[in-house]
């Protein structure tokens, strides 16, 4: 698009955008003809309603554009100047932190904060008063005006921050100038609904991410960028985890983030100023129900609506849970976070492993996609998985599917090898000895395998031809020590064409050489 428009005056083209601009009407709809005439040529239609035409002031990526210059959009900076005096040291600390970190470029910005900075002293008691007020609001000037709001530069370096509080979700977008500095190019926030303060706190943390990725998305669709985050746990969740060991709304966010090409990093939340401040002050905003959170709970309800239990089974485990002491510790760990290992209760000890696929999910306390069953029915549920005495492997894949409890697959095992009927049915089936071709000469198929024999470890190779043995003794059990034994075989007798093993982690790199 940009190569057919090369060449008009007063044309800019991002991608499918294209803004057209003149000093006078005249000159405006002189290259307005041209642009259209250049489209008709190559085959290229524009949609109506899409179409502004003969404006004194538009919206272009992000900022608004006047015959006075560009400003930063009224949408963009709502986050900030939507921000509410602190009420204390430590919602000072918090905006002062995010501010510093912003506004570090700005001249005389410290004579600016005095008023604000000065509170911080443990000499000084916390008011707020006309100085502070001042301040406050000269502050919030600053941060939603230029310089400090940059152009979007698709070809700059793009990082996400995010971060998610008790009651709020934060996000920003920057990009790194040429002389290194960030500079912002937009804010958010917004205040959890009802439904989404009651979620765990990663799944609140990886919510942040994936509504920041939402909010910027006119900006980041087709790049590859940055998301730093203050939760550790939500690196490997990102990048490394399988969709099936995460709970249902992590599993959707995940599936939501797989559109866009990005790396996640952890930053310490002392670093993560601007995000963690927002998340902490969010725009109180009327109440407007998102895409993402309708898709959440579309693909949730799919989750649990597909549970291989009656809605009368599933209402007796609810209140089986409600009633158990265990379920009640992990469903309070669960809405209000987790405690450190060591103050973890020593019934909710054994979950701590999983602790962040644990959730809540339509009042049913669940590990994954599986419900997590209380002592009371873990007895019958034992019983119905064993039900057809299919065998352990079988007996563990229906549990998989549907239930949990810690060392579940051990209880199956134990109850599967004590169980006559089982017992009666399984047989051990002997594989038939698979014959090998006989070779046409010496040192043409050899085995390779190894052996302890008084303390020592040896590497036997048996020639298939004339069943003649070759043993070296091993000073180390490693990869290298047999790959320098079997040169040193190799050119006493020939480079045979086919060795054999027994698929030993030692003859991995045996195979490459």
């Amino acid at each position: 698009m940009s190569q057919m428009l090369e060449g008009i005056p007063g044309t800019i083209c991002h991608m499918d955008d294209i803004l057209i601009w003149g000093s006078t009407q005249e000159e405006h709809d002189q290259r307005l003809t041209e642009v259209c005439k250049r489209l008709k040529n190559s085959g290229m239609t524009l949609n109506a309603k899409k179409c502004i035409f003969s404006q004194t002031s538009i919206k272009f990526l992000g900022h608004i554009i006047d015959g006075q210059g560009i400003h930063p959009d009224a949408v963009k900076i709502a986050a900030i100047e939507n921000y509410q005096p602190p009420t204390n040291k430590k919602e000072l600390k918090q905006l002062l932190g995010m501010a510093n970190y912003l506004a570090r470029c700005v001249p005389n910005y410290s004579d600016i904060l005095f008023p604000l900075t000065s509170m911080l002293s443990n000499k000084m008691t916390f008011v707020w008063e006309a100085p502070q007020e001042a301040a406050f609001q000269k502050m919030k000037k600053i941060l939603s005006s230029d310089p400090m709001l940059m152009i979007f530069d698709p070809g700059k370096e793009t990082t996400v921050t995010t971060d998610a509080s008790s009651y709020g979700l934060g996000a920003t977008i920057c990009q790194k100038q040429a002389d290194g500095r960030r500079s912002v190019i937009a804010y958010a926030s917004r205040t959890l609904t009802p439904t989404e303060s009651r979620y765990a706190q990663i799944e609140k943390e990886a919510l942040a991410v994936a509504w920041g990725r939402e909010k910027f998305r006119d900006y980041l669709t087709g790049m590859h960028f940055k998301i730093e985050t203050d939760h550790k746990p939500l690196i490997p969740m990102f990048s490394k985890k399988n969709l099936d060991n995460l709970t249902p709304l992590l599993q959707r966010i995940k599936l939501r983030m797989m559109k866009f090409s990005y790396t996640i990093v952890h930053i310490p939340g002392k670093e993560l100023f601007a995000a963690d401040a927002f998340s902490r002050n969010p725009q109180k905003v009327p109440y407007k129900r998102e895409e993402l959170e309708a898709e959440i709970d579309a693909f949730i309800q799919m989750i649990t609506s597909s549970l291989p239990a009656s809605s009368r089974r599933l209402d007796e485990l609810r209140v089986a849970q409600l009633k158990d002491e265990t379920c009640q510790k992990l469903t309070d760990y669960v809405l209000k976070g987790w405690p450190s290992k060591k103050e973890v209760d020593t019934l909710c000890a054994p979950y701590w492993q999983n602790r962040y696929e644990i959730s809540v999910r339509d009042e049913l306390l669940m590990k994954g996609c599986r419900i997590i069953i209380p002592k009371s029915h873990q007895a019958e549920v034992l019983n119905q998985i064993q039900e057809g005495h299919l065998g352990i492997t079988k007996c563990r894949a229906r549990a998989r599917c549907s239930v949990y409890w810690p060392g579940i697959s051990k209880v199956i095992e134990e109850k599967i090898k004590s169980c006559t009927a089982c017992i009666q049915e399984s047989s051990n089936r002997h594989q038939p000895l698979i014959p090998t071709s006989f070779p046409e000469r010496p040192w043409e198929v050899l085995g390779l395998d190894l052996f302890k024999y008084k303390n020592s470890w040896y590497l036997l190779i048996s020639d298939y031809y004339s069943r003649c043995p070759e043993i070296a003794r091993l000073d180390r059990l490693t990869s290298a020590e047999i790959i320098n034994h079997c040169k040193s075989i190799f050119s006493c007798h020939r480079i045979p064409d086919v060795v054999r093993s027994d698929n030993g982690s030692q003859f991995d790199p045996v195979k490459t050489v």
